[in-house]
Parts: C-alpha cells; structure tokens; sequence
C-alpha cells in the first residue's frame, strides 16, 4: 500500500539538474486525464496497427475491442482521445536509464526516506530526436508503477520489482550502504532498465509518467482498488485447482518446459555462487588472521619490522579487495540471478492466466453442449437417461403437485434453453477471441522475455568478468609494489 503524503515529496531536482529538454515537441503534453492517471497520452491502437515494424504481432492483438495490450477497462475511454504526435512503432524509441546520487529526504520527520536521480535518455529512431530527463524518484514511486503496469497490462509478463528487505550478508559496508540508499539503487535500476526494453511497457503513459512528470499530484496517488468478494476469491481458486486444461497445446507446454529449465540451471548456478562467496569469505578471514601474524612477527624480528609490516598491510589490502570482490558478485551478479528467478515465476504465472482464459472456454463449450442437448432431447420426445432421468421423475412429480400441464411447461423449458444456447454461443465467441488475442500476446510476450533475459544474462556476466579481471589487477599492484622492499632486503649471512 503506497502512503498518502505525495504533496511532501521533492519530486523537482535543482534547476540545473531538472532537464526537459530542447526537442520535447514529440511528445504530446496534455492535461491529466483520471481515467489513464499519466499527463501524456495513450497510444491509439491504429498507431500500433499500421506500425511497419511489428514483428509477428497480429492486429487483433491491438485491436480497439478489449486488447489485452492496452490497459484493462482504459479501452473505450482512451481510444476517444486525440492521437499523440509520439510514433507508436514499438521499436522506434530507444530509452536508456540510469539511476545516481541516492539522497537522504526528510531527515528528523517522521518519515525520512531515500530518494534517487534517474536520468533518461529517449531516443526517437524514426526521427533522430534525443530527449533527456531528469526526475527524483523514491521507492514507493517504483511501486507505483510497477502496480499500475501490473493492473492495467494483462497479457504482459511486467518484470518483478525488487523487495525492500533484500539485504547483504556478512560485512558492515553493505549495512552502511543499506541506511545511505545505495543498496538498492542497481537492483531499482536493473527494474527500471527491463522496463525500458520491453517494447509495449516503455509507450506505457505510466513509464512516461514516472521518467517525465515533475509535478506530483493527488491524481498519481492509489486509487481504491476494487475489492473482489470472498466468493469470488474461492470460486477462482477452485477453479486454478481442480480444472485442468483439456486442449493442451504444444506452444505453451514448450515455454513452460523452457523456463522450467532456465530456473533449475539459475538455481544450480546460485547455489554454486553462494558456495564461491561464503569460500571467499573464508578465505577473506584467513588473509586478516595472516596480516596480524606478520604484523605480530614484526614486534618480534626488529630487524625485518619494515618489510613485514609493508607484507602485513599487502595481504590485509588483499583481504579488503577480496572482501570488495564478493560484495559486487552478491549485490550485481548473484542478486541478478534472484531477480532473474523472480521475474520467470511472472511469465509462468501469465501462463497460468493464459490457461484460466483457456478453461474458461472450455468449461463454457461443455455447458453448451450440455444445454443443446437437453433442449434437443426435449424436441424430439426423447426420454431422459442417468441423473437427468431421475432430475425430470422429481421435476414431473413436483409439476403434477402443482398442476402443470406437462405440454406447456415443456414448451416453456424449449423456450428457456434456446434463449440460454444463444447466450452461450455469443459468450462462447467472446471468450474464444478473447482467448485468441491472449494467445497471441503471450507468444510475442515470450520474445519480449527471452529478449529481456538475455540482456540480463549478458549485462551480468559483463559485471561479474569486469570484477574480477579488477580484482586480479589490484591483486597483482598490491604485491607488485611489494617486490621492490624484498628485492632490496638485505640480508646478513
């Protein structure tokens, strides 16, 4: 739950930080509008449509009538709209993020909190306009805006947002660091970063919102959410439980099985990591113990003090690279990998979503089947067979209690369940092209994804070879500066 005090929160940075930018005409500034919540607006899906470089995205899934990429319920309101002057081709705008200076807010309030700059860089490829802003943002801005991508774009497998509590391990740094912000800046930042990538959420007016805006209104906070009846809650529950999917088809059991493999091997490589660090770690405490035993040794030997305590303080600098070392393996490359577990448990449960629409047709199919057949029973004079038999002997005794003439009520029970074949039949045709658009979604989603994973797989094997090719250099300087003092040891023999 996001707190209600926006009014107190610095949302401008200084005015030679606050950049807007000389070529902003190519987005259209327009007054906020309650039913998207962002003060620019909406892509039409016509843009999207006729975009020539939609790769494998057919217009259904753009379609006006309940797209699942437009935001859910925003359909009929924001399709009235005036098209924005921004090209909607989703791989026309180039975003890069990058997030600095954490900064303590609100110091002896009662509420202090972390606030970061994020610089955003646009580019338009279509037009070669490049547009930079820069806005601080806080935590709960985050999830602002992880919640109304979640809420508002269905069929999108929107990257999970790093937790608050999510905290280093084993040295006093990673505590400082945790109480001055930068704990969480590259994990924000990371977040961020996959937004930008993915080609619908980075038009989403609530990431221009979150990259552009630099007034803070009650317009942005929470809105009540809709509170879903208890029944509702159990019914779906029962539902994702015990209904299976009948129709399987070998798409999504592929894309299960697929991430079902990328999480075991992430796993297997987390595991490994974490027995590398707790190794070095090790390793780390033994390299101080040895820089007091020469140190010690030095109050000892007079003779040799000097080039003691200089090996002294070598291993105790190499103990501290090597300490430095795994604070930047668990912080960019093991907590890349969680994340990366985190945000394949929300593609699985988009196929899950995927699987109810699925269910839900089926489940409508098997009803209508049903009704016809009872209602062609009934036309043709034919005579009921297993539980319908005994349900029409109780029917019959009730309607000879009551007086009913047989002929009629049969007429009326025709009438009935004709009328309620044509109501299947149109919900039936709606939940298969609903079902259709989300099918189509979610395959173009899966490219997203592995387009997006393999941006994170690359970015950190980046990190991690970076870390360690600089540890090793540090290493080396430090004994290489030592070579010297025990070169020009001597020694009296």
């Amino acid at each position: 739950m996001l707190d209600s005090d926006y009014d107190n929160v610095p949302w401008e940075t200084e005015s030679n930080v606050d950049s807007q930018g000389e070529h902003n005409t190519h987005f259209t500034q327009v007054k906020m509008s309650p039913e998207i919540g962002s003060p620019v607006e909406h892509p039409q899906p016509e843009q999207i449509r006729n975009s020539s470089e939609v790769r494998r995205i057919s217009s259904s899934n753009y379609d006006s009538h309940q797209s699942s990429y437009l935001p859910s319920g925003k359909g009929e309101s924001s399709n009235t709209k005036k098209s924005p002057s921004i090209p909607i081709n989703p791989h026309s705008l180039n975003v890069l993020i990058e997030m600095s200076e954490p900064r303590k807010e609100g110091e002896g309030s009662s509420n202090p909190y972390i606030s970061y700059l994020i610089t955003t860089t646009k580019e338009n490829m279509d037009t070669n306009v490049v547009t930079k802003f820069k806005r601080r943002r806080r935590y709960r801005d985050f999830v602002w805006l992880h919640e109304n991508m979640v809420s508002n774009y269905l069929s999108v497998a929107v990257p999970p947002l790093p937790g608050k509590h999510r905290l280093g391990t084993n040295n006093e740094n990673m505590l400082i660091e945790y109480f001055s912000g930068d704990r969480f800046g590259p994990d924000l930042e990371r977040f961020v970063t996959r937004v930008a990538l993915h080609p619908v959420l980075k038009h989403s007016p609530y990431f221009q919102t979150f990259t552009e805006a630099k007034d803070w209104s009650s317009q942005y906070e929470e809105r009540p959410k809709k509170e879903s009846s208890v029944l509702e809650g159990i019914s779906d529950t029962l539902l994702n439980t015990f209904a299976k999917v009948k129709g399987k088809d070998e798409t999504f059991q592929q894309m299960v099985e697929s991430i079902a493999r990328v999480e075991e091997n992430v796993i297997r490589a987390l595991k490994v990591v974490n027995k590398v660090l707790k190794n070095q770690n090790d390793l780390e405490k033994l390299y101080k113990d040895l820089s007091l035993g020469w140190n010690d040794l030095a109050s000892i030997e007079t003779g040799l003090a000097p080039i003691l305590i200089s090996t002294s303080n070598t291993i105790n600098s190499n103990s501290s690279a090597l300490q430095e070392l795994s604070d930047r393996i668990e912080r960019h490359f093991a907590g890349e990998l969680e994340e990366h577990l985190a945000y394949c448990q929300v593609f699985k449960g988009l196929l899950k979503t995927r699987d109810g629409k699925q269910i839900e047709y089926e489940e409508l199919c098997e009803y209508y089947k049903v009704t016809d057949a009872e209602m062609n029973r009934l036309v043709n004079y034919q005579s009921a067979s297993g539980v319908s038999l005994v349900t029409n002997f109780i029917k019959g005794k009730v309607r000879d209690l009551r007086g009913i003439d047989p002929s009629i009520s049969r007429q009326v029970r025709i009438s009935s369940l004709k009328k309620r074949c044509t109501e299947l039949g149109e919900a039936i045709e709606s939940s298969k092209s609903e079902l259709d658009r989300f099918n189509d979604d979610v395959k173009v989603e899966f490219e997203y994804f592995n387009g997006i994973k393999e941006n994170d797989l690359k970015r950190c094997l980046m990190i991690l070879s970076d870390t360690y090719i600089e540890y090793f250099e540090k290493s080396n300087q430090l004994w290489g500066q030592l070579l010297p003092e025990l070169d020009n040891l001597k020694i009296d023999t």
